[in-house]
């Protein structure tokens, strides 16, 4: 094979060119402390970091799902243990009443405590959170969930029917606002039964509404005790609304107990999803990260042989084969 002095200084330009090339993937890994910066630079690992980041990208919006999670929760917490208080405070006002004993102006005070008691519960059915939503309409979030009639003092439901929920997990999703007639408007799993009537056998359903049970119990208190025979009636719907009122407890503490379980989970699943991003983090440095050790290295090895090449390349000017020859 003949040999051209033309091919010698392509040779030499070529090994120049390789150690300056290496030399700029070397210093540009010392500069962005990254061995892959485009795929090409490693196309498998470059994949496969893809997919990692895909991955925690799903998992950092699952963990900002837990943060939005746990305040709605708190939130809707703070105000149930509100409400049980309203409702406890209801419950005691019945019992001094439930006896009959007291006379007309000592009721008709107890059933001006009774509305006040009333109206805050109902404050706290219309609960908003910071950015003015309701917190019990549901999905229905700009409806005030709780309507009361201004001549009859009815209240009446008009929020959304499913609860607000929040996918905290791949596989795990939870209710992080319960509606409000979930709350106040709904019997407990064993209920306390209404007597059954002495006339007709048949025993009357209870009642699930917590206003109207309020409301029993207000008509019977302002209602002037002028008779024997209105006094034993008021006892009996005093009676009637305690059951209603401790139904109505009971199911706000189910619902609250159900909401402190699952606010408790959210920890364990939060400790989950930071253990994920630690791996996922990990991994996509362990597979694009450049050894800076190894890379300083790489850079002067390389600094080097590129001068020794460009030595050579400025020895060869002006010579030619027959010259190297001699």
């Amino acid at each position: 094979m003949r040999v051209s002095t033309n091919m010698i200084y392509q040779q030499a330009l070529r090994n120049m060119t390789q150690a300056e090339s290496s030399l700029l993937v070397y210093g540009n890994q010392l500069a962005t402390g990254k061995r892959v910066v485009k795929p090409s630079d490693d196309p498998q690992a470059a994949a496969l970091a893809v997919m990692i980041a895909q991955t925690e990208a799903q998992n950092s919006q699952y963990r900002a799902n837990l943060s939005f999670a746990d305040n709605a929760m708190s939130l809707e917490d703070s105000t149930l243990t509100a409400v049980v208080s309203a409702i406890k405070m209801i419950k005691d006002l019945l019992v001094h009443a439930g006896d009959g004993a007291i006379g007309d102006l000592a009721a008709v005070a107890l059933g001006t405590q009774m509305r006040a008691l009333k109206a805050d519960l109902l404050q706290l059915a219309n609960s908003m959170d910071g950015d003015r939503s309701y917190i019990f309409a549901g999905y229905q979030t700009a409806t005030k969930p709780f309507e009361i009639n201004a001549s009859t003092g009815e209240v009446s439901y008009v929020g959304g029917k499913l609860p607000i929920t929040q996918q905290v997990d791949e596989n795990r999703r939870v209710i992080i606002s319960h509606t409000g007639h979930r709350i106040f408007m709904t019997l407990p799993d064993n209920p306390i039964k209404e007597p059954a009537d002495p006339v007709t056998g048949l025993i009357p359903p209870s009642e699930a509404d917590i206003f109207k049970s309020i409301d029993i119990a207000i008509r019977a208190l302002e209602e002037p005790w002028t008779t024997e025979a209105i006094k034993h009636n008021a006892v009996l719907q005093f009676a009637k609304a305690s059951r209603g009122i401790s139904n109505s407890l009971t199911n706000v503490l189910t619902v609250h107990t159900q909401l402190g379980s699952e606010w408790r989970e959210l920890s364990d699943v939060n400790t989950l999803s930071s253990s994920r991003m630690i791996n996922n983090v990990k991994q996509i440095s362990t597979l694009v990260d450049a050894d800076m050790y190894e890379a300083t290295s790489n850079y002067h090895q390389q600094k080097v042989t590129l001068e020794a090449a460009m030595a050579v390349v400025n020895s060869m000017k002006g010579l030619s084969l027959f010259q190297i020859n001699r």
